[in-house]
Order: structure tokens, then C-alpha cells, then sequence
């Protein structure tokens, strides 16, 4: 019933679109670069024109932002880059209870501007570094776990 639903099929819908028309990524860079320009456009557009409906508003801004790194899908990334890919689920699940912690610290103290904004950078760090740490110690051994168990001898 939370319209944040859909920005899951957002997910899906890309999927299949990127599967079955693989060879518009495929496309020369002065294409990719004209279809970047347009979907920043779009982009900047939905989220300045504060929609009160968040599908519209974040749902396909963010959508658009995937759809522009696909066209660069072949592009090997540095390995840090790659584990902030794979910690972001975590990061995802985790950020919300971080920054409870630091707003409330801070309802409690009462701080200024720039201790709460130095504590919102501490929290986004810590959010992250918390991400990173808790996919190597528990998501990717389960993960390596559940593969095993149900990808191999079936």
C-alpha cells in the first residue's frame, strides 16, 4: 500500500528493458552523451518542481540516474566503488537507525548549526563504514551460504 513500491518496479522494469534492448547501451558516446543531457534535464526538472508524490519526485529522478549509468555499463570501476555498490543494501537498511541516533543526541544537547552539520557528516560516515562492514561480516557469507545451498547441486 506505500507508493515506494513502485520504485521497486521502477528496478524491474529496467531490467527487462536493459536485457531486450541491450544495443541502445551499446550506442556511439556522442548518443549516450544527448540521452545523459536529457534524462539530467528531466531530472533536475521532477525534483526542483517540488511534486508532493514521491514516485514522481524520487521515484524516477532515480530511476533516470540508473538509466545513465547503464549506458557506461562496461566501464570497470575502482574496487572501492564496487563495495559501496555492494554494501548499499545494507547501507539502505542501516542509515535510517545512524542518524536516529545523532538526531536525537542532538535534540537532547541542543548544539549549534555547525556541530549538527559536522554530526550529520559523522553520521553518513559512519552509516557507510557500518555498511561496508556488516556486508563483508554477515550479508556475503550468507550469501555465499545461500548460493551454495540452493545453486549447486539441485
Amino acid at each position: 500500500s506505500n507508493i515506494i513500491i513502485f520504485e521497486f518496479y521502477f528496478g524491474f522494469a529496467l531490467f527487462y528493458f536493459f536485457k531486450y534492448f541491450i544495443n541502445i547501451f551499446n550506442s556511439k558516446l556522442f548518443y549516450k552523451l544527448i540521452i545523459i543531457f536529457f534524462l539530467i534535464s528531466i531530472s533536475i526538472f521532477l525534483i526542483l518542481s517540488q511534486i508532493e508524490n514521491r514516485l514522481l519526485s524520487y521515484g524516477l529522478p532515480s530511476t533516470l540516474i540508473v538509466i545513465i549509468f547503464l549506458l557506461f555499463y562496461k566501464i570497470k570501476f575502482h574496487k572501492i566503488v564496487n563495495l559501496l555498490g555492494d554494501s548499499s543494501y545494507v547501507l539502505y537498511l542501516i542509515h535510517p537507525y545512524v542518524f536516529q541516533i545523532f538526531r536525537k543526541s542532538n535534540d537532547f544537547l541542543g548544539l549549534n548549526n555547525v556541530i549538527i552539520n559536522l554530526l550529520l557528516f559523522c553520521s553518513i560516515i559512519l552509516s557507510i563504514f557500518l555498511s561496508i562492514f556488516m556486508h563483508k561480516v554477515y550479508e556475503k557469507p550468507i550469501q555465499r551460504k545461500l548460493n551454495k545451498l540452493f545453486l549447486t547441486n539441485n
